[in-house]
Order: C-alpha cells, then sequence, then structure tokens
C-alpha cells in the first residue's frame, strides 16, 4: 500500500466516523484518551504508535499497513475529536479497550521517538460512596471485567486534604470494595464536611444533621432542639407554632430516612395547615354570607360546579342542611345540580328528541362533577360518565328512528349493537343486558324494519328491546311471507316445470320450515314427478306433506342406488361395499357383522348367485330384480350366501375321510369352481391335502377350518 493511498483511507476513515462519535456507541472517556494525540495510529498487537503523516516514511511504520492487509485491529485517534476507531472494521474502540492500553512505543507527527502512558493501575470509576467510618471507605463501582491489582482511590475529606488508604486487589467480577485508611481514625472521631473520593461526594454534615433532626423528634422528643436542627440543617417550615406537629409528623415510619424525606413530612403539615386554614375560611364565607350576591361569590370562590342561575338553589339547600365543612357544602352544591340536572336527563331519556337531549348533555356536561368512579368515598363517583353513556343510548335510538335510507338503518343499528354491548361490560355490576342482537338483521328486511319504526309510537321504539321486536317481528313475517309463497309456488308445480327450479323449490321450504329431510339434487327429476303427482289432485301441500314427500322419494332413489351399486359390482371388494351400504341403509348387520376375509368369501358367493339369474318377463339377466331379492340372496336363512358358506364350511370341518372331503369340496360351485375341473385322480389328491390339514387343525385343539380362504389356498 502507496503512503499516499494509505493517508487516503486513514482521511477517509476518520471522516466517516467523525460523525458516528457522536451518536449511541460512547467513546473512550477523555481523560484518558486525551493523552493519546490526534491523528496517532496504534498497533495494538506490538504496542507500537505512530502519527498518521509517518505512514510508510520508515521500515518500522510498514507494520501498519502489513496489519490492515491481514484485517487485524489498528486504532485510530480522531484528529479533534476524544473518540478512537478501529480502521480495519470502521467501529469505535470501546472506553474500556483504550483505558486498558500499556505504554505504547510513539512516533510522533516530527519523527521523533517518545511514548504514550498506559493505564494507571488501581484507578477506579467510583459510582457511589456508600459509607466512610473509622477504618475505611466504602465505595461501588462498575463490575471489573479484569482483575486490577494495587487498585485505590483518592479520598480528599471536608477541608480538601487527601487521606491515604490501602491499595487492594480488586476480582473479576466485583463491584463493592472497602479501602481502608492508612492510619485509621479514633473510634469517636466526628466526620464534618463534605469528603470526596474519586469525584463522588460524602456529606457528612447532611448526615451529622439527620442524625440531630433523628434525636430531637424521635430518640429524645424535643421542640426546642428538633427546631435547632430543623433551621441548621436548612429544613424550610411555614409556622415556628407548628413546632408539636412538626414533631410528631416526624415520628412516622419512613419520615426520618434522609433529609429530603424531613422536608417532605414538613411541608406536608404546611400544606395540610394551610388547607384546613382555607377550608375554614370558605365555609365561613359561606356561612357568613348574607347575602345572594356574598354567598354566590363565595360558593365560586371556593367550590365547584356553581351555577349562578341556581344560587336561590343553593341558599335554599345550604340554610336547611347547616353543613359546617367543605365537603358538606361541596356535597350540597352538587345535590341542587343534580335535583336540576336529573330531571333533564330522565325528559331526554327514551324521548327520541334530540334537542332535549343535546340540553340535558350539556347539563351534564357542565354541571356533574367529574368524579372518578374509583373514588369509594363519594356517592357521585362515575355519575357524570354514567348519565353521558345514557344520553349516548339515547343518540344511537334518535338515529334508528331518524334513518332515511337502508344504508343509514343499517349503520345505526350496528352502532346501537356496539355501543349496547360496550355498556354491558363497562358496568358488570349495574345489571345492564344485551337487549339488541345485530346478528338477527337481515339485510333483505331494512325496508321492512325502517317502514316499523316510522309505522310504531314512541314508546315502542324508545329501547333497545323495542328494536329488537321490531327486528324479530318483521323478520317472522318475512319468513311466514316466505313459506306461503314458496308452498304456493309448489303447489303451481306442473310437468312444464323445470327439474331444477323444483330442486330449489324444496331446498326452500325445508330451510324456512326447519324440516328434516335433505333435498338431493340428484333426485331432481324424481321429486318433480312426485311433486306433479301430489298437486294434481283438489288437495295442496302442506310443509310437513313436502318433508314427508321428499323422505319418500329420498328412500326410493336412495334404494335404487344401493340395489344399482350391487347389480354393478364385478369383484368381491365391490359387492363387499356394495352388500354393506346395502345393509346400513336397511337397518339389516348379518353381512355386516363378519369378518373382512368371512364378507369376501359371502361376496364370492353373492355374485355367483347373482351371475345366474336369466332373463324372464321381468328380469333381467344378471341383476337382482328388487331390493329384496338382493338381501336375500345374502342373509336368507337357508339358501343366502351366508348360510351357504356356513353349510359348506360344516360339511368339510365334519368330514372324517378323502372321499367325504372330496364330495364336499366339488359340491361348492361358488367358491371353488375350478376344482371340479380336475380329474378324479387330482380331486384325491387336493381332497387328502385339505383333510390332512383339518385334520393338524383338531389336534391343535381347533374345530377345522374357519374361512373358505384356508380350503381354498390348499386346492389352489
Amino acid at each position: 500500500m502507496k503512503k499516499s493511498n494509505k493517508l487516503a483511507f486513514l482521511t477517509t476513515t476518520a471522516a466517516a466516523l467523525a460523525v458516528a462519535a457522536t451518536g449511541n456507541v460512547t467513546p473512550a472517556a477523555a481523560a484518558e484518551v486525551s493523552q493519546i494525540p490526534d491523528g496517532a495510529v496504534i498497533n495494538p498487537e506490538t504496542n507500537n504508535a505512530f502519527h498518521e503523516s509517518q505512514i510508510g516514511t520508515s521500515l518500522a511504520s510498514f507494520e501498519i499497513i502489513n496489519a490492515i492487509n491481514a484485517g487485524k485491529d489498528v486504532y485510530f485517534k480522531l484528529p479533534g475529536s476524544t473518540s478512537v476507531v478501529n480502521v480495519t472494521n470502521n467501529q469505535l474502540v470501546s472506553s474500556e479497550t483504550v483505558n486498558n492500553l500499556p505504554e505504547l512505543s510513539y512516533v510522533d507527527k516530527d519523527g521523533q521517538q517518545t511514548t504514550i502512558p498506559g493505564a494507571q493501575a488501581g484507578e477506579l470509576k467510583v459510582e457511589s460512596v456508600s459509607a466512610i467510618n473509622a477504618n475505611a471507605v466504602t465505595v461501588t463501582f462498575p463490575e471489573i471485567t479484569t482483575a486490577i491489582e494495587d487498585a485505590n482511590v483518592v479520598v480528599k475529606d471536608g477541608e480538601g486534604k487527601v487521606v491515604e488508604t490501602k491499595p487492594m486487589l480488586l476480582a473479576e467480577g466485583t463491584t463493592q470494595a472497602d479501602f481502608e485508611f492508612v492510619t485509621p481514625f479514633p473510634v469517636d472521631h466526628k466526620f464534618t464536611g463534605v469528603w470526596d473520593v474519586n469525584g463522588k461526594k460524602y456529606n457528612f454534615d447532611a448526615i451529622n444533621q439527620l442524625a440531630d433532626i433523628v434525636e430531637a423528634a424521635v430518640t429524645t422528643p424535643n421542640q426546642i432542639k428538633l427546631q435547632t436542627a430543623l433551621d441548621a440543617a436548612g429544613i424550610t417550615y411555614a409556622d415556628e407554632l407548628l413546632i408539636a406537629k412538626y414533631l410528631t409528623a416526624l415520628q412516622a415510619e419512613g419520615a426520618t430516612a434522609s433529609l429530603e424525606a424531613v422536608q417532605k413530612a414538613i411541608t406536608k403539615i404546611d400544606e395540610d395547615t394551610a388547607k384546613d386554614e382555607a377550608n375554614d375560611a370558605a365555609v365561613e364565607a359561606v356561612l357568613d354570607a348574607k347575602t345572594q350576591a356574598q354567598l354566590l361569590k363565595a360558593l365560586q370562590a371556593n367550590f365547584d360546579v356553581v351555577n349562578p342561575e341556581w344560587i336561590v338553589e343553593y341558599q335554599a339547600a345550604i340554610a336547611e342542611g347547616e353543613p359546617e365543612t367543605v365537603e358538606e357544602i361541596q356535597e350540597a352544591v352538587y345535590n341542587v345540580n343534580l335535583s336540576v340536572v336529573g330531571p333533564k336527563v330522565d325528559a331526554a331519556n327514551m324521548s327520541l328528541d334530540s334537542v332535549k337531549v343535546v340540553e340535558a348533555r350539556t347539563l351534564v356536561t357542565n354541571w356533574v362533577p367529574a368524579i372518578s368512579e374509583d373514588d369509594e368515598v363519594s356517592m357521585f363517583a362515575g355519575l357524570k360518565e354514567q348519565l353521558l353513556d345514557l344520553l349516548n343510548v339515547e343518540d344511537a335510538l334518535i338515529a334508528v328512528d331518524q334513518a332515511k335510507t337502508n344504508s343509514a338503518l343499517k349503520t345505526a343499528l350496528v352502532n346501537l349493537d356496539k355501543l349496547e354491548t360496550e355498556l354491558v361490560e363497562k358496568y358488570p355490576d349495574a345489571g345492564l343486558e344485551k337487549e339488541f342482537f345485530i346478528k338477527d338483521v337481515e339485510d333483505a328486511n331494512l325496508t321492512a324494519y325502517r317502514d316499523a319504526v316510522k309505522a310504531a309510537e314512541v314508546g315502542a321504539k324508545n329501547q333497545r328491546k323495542d328494536i329488537q321486536k321490531i327486528v324479530t317481528d318483521a323478520n317472522n313475517v318475512a319468513v311466514d311471507t316466505a313459506k306461503t309463497k314458496v308452498l304456493k309456488d309448489l303447489n303451481e308445480v306442473t310437468a312444464k316445470t323445470a327439474a331444477a327450479d323444483v330442486v330449489a323449490l324444496l331446498e326452500k321450504s325445508q330451510e324456512l320450515n326447519d324440516q328434516t329431510n335433505k333435498v338431493n339434487s340428484a333426485y331432481a327429476d324424481a321429486y318433480k314427478t312426485a311433486v306433479v303427482e301430489a298437486v294434481a289432485g283438489e288437495e295442496t301441500l302442506t310443509a310437513g306433506e313436502v318433508n314427508t314427500l321428499i323422505g319418500t322419494v329420498n328412500a326410493a332413489q336412495d334404494a335404487k342406488a344401493q340395489l344399482a351399486a350391487v347389480n354393478a359390482a364385478s369383484t368381491a371388494s365391490e359387492m363387499s361395499k356394495a352388500l354393506i351400504a346395502l345393509e346400513a341403509a336397511n337397518n339389516k348387520t348379518d353381512f355386516t357383522n363378519l369378518s373382512s376375509t368371512a364378507k369376501l368369501e359371502v361376496a364370492e358367493i353373492v355374485l355367483a348367485k347373482r351371475n345366474a339369474i336369466v332373463a324372464g318377463d321381468d328380469q333381467k339377466a344378471k341383476e337382482f330384480k328388487d331390493l329384496a331379492a338382493a338381501l336375500a340372496a345374502v342373509s336368507h336363512e337357508t339358501t343366502g350366501a351366508i348360510a351357504v358358506r356356513t353349510a359348506f364350511l360344516t360339511d368339510v370341518n365334519d368330514e372324517t375321510t378323502i372321499a367325504g372331503v372330496q364330495a364336499a369340496l366339488a359340491g361348492e360351485n361358488s367358491l371353488l369352481p375350478e376344482f371340479k375341473t380336475l380329474g378324479a385322480a387330482a380331486q384325491v389328491e387336493k381332497a387328502e391335502a385339505v383333510l390332512n390339514a383339518l385334520t393338524a387343525l383338531k389336534a391343535d385343539g381347533k374345530a377345522g377350518f374357519s374361512t373358505v380362504t384356508e380350503i381354498k389356498t390348499i386346492v389352489e
């Protein structure tokens, strides 16, 4: 790297980080950094330093360039700043790192060899002085990250003289230490003045002054000594005649924890006394008033929410109540105000009159006291907010009443529901309950709601429950109208009506009348046929009859679908699924309760039975005629597939000879059709194998074969 390039690099770095030095990163403290010359470039690895102008002028200075090229740390003291930056990564170097640099060998800007002093061992940044006694000074400081040998502090007494302390080892992690005095003080030494420990003050005068106050107020109560101690400590107070009260106040827990606490306790007495005197004067001014003008002046000067227009009422209330305290007079004012405001609020409530609401709200805002509901003493706590909330509800009802469009009505209803919900949650102990539910509002019925609200008398629409009733009644009328119309339309269905339209009418009827049977659009033509037949006579369909019609069609169509599945099955697996569905639809379980292997075996037999069917007058070949025939093919007690399979297994298991087994196997056409095709010798061979297996099963204590599949495996 050439010298000119290196100097340009350092200059750029300095310019870039000069701004950063004023940011959030704390630069090295000036007291330590000030010993490093501006423009010094430091190699912390070798503890050598060069002024930036010397980089590249000597062989030795090339260690800086080499360190930068190798990505190693190189520090640079920004000119005109207390900041030190790492030019390798453009980051500020922490104060701790700078403070811990040892003595550096330095080539200054004139090329002269000199040194930069290193950090002084034992120097501490004291955060606070906890105590000073005859033997030592106790200080706290930031946690030590690297152990310091011979750490020490500089202690100066109240006259500025240094009091020597013994150096000590501060281990890593230490935050507090007791530095012992080289020469301890006598045990009874009276420490005075403001001492200094590494710049932190410790005020013995304040400590001694506080001790004198504690002695006079708590240890040995004495009013004269207390006043003297207060004066000596600079504690201000309003009246020396209150010294007895001051003394009593300082005996409270924590009142003498510090001089600040003492001042706070004294000030509290002065403020309370001044307040009591002001209250006494306020009461006296009210009670001594001879005219309404004097009374109004006294009330306005010292009490809240006083309305000049109600001075007659205030005068009467005070005369009648004979109040003796500020609180009693203020309560009288509040009560008068409520006696005027209350009726106005009552008149506005449920009036649906916006003028009355505005008048009531103005009165509440101006003349009802705003006392927090958390106040556990005042009987007026939270009252103002409650009254305003009540008027807000009235505004919401007025908005519903005055809505001119469906959109405006919908907005008003949403706001009413929101406000009601908020107030029910806000006042859980007030007995409020939800009376209006926006979920019941149907957009299709907004016009009907508006018409009903417009037609209703004030008393039938001025409460939340009234609006709910209007919505509910309109919804019911709309539903009843829809029910009537859909039945009328169903009773007018003809052969020309589209099947899809019939389905839509049936679905609508079922929904409106909460009926149970579901409409299956796949059965549209069947529904149409059934409806046309039902309305062909003089009778008209009712909702219940529509439900029954749907159920009847569903059952018939479901049966057809089930029979079609049985007749369409081409494998035992397909037949098994079809038979399970068939039984489920007809409340049968004979086939369903069989094991999976048995199901497939029975399904094979049913397939064989179905495929053996021949065509007739009203019978198709290889198809069951109806559900009854299909069910019988499975479950008939003698000819059904389940019975056939059971009989076959019984026959085989009961045989004891090869010939007997051969005859039994040859008699099963559905499950072992290939056995008949074998020659006599082959049949005997297979029969013997089956008999041997049967004998082995019985020898193991079993009854015999439990599935046809076991036998089929041997035969095949």
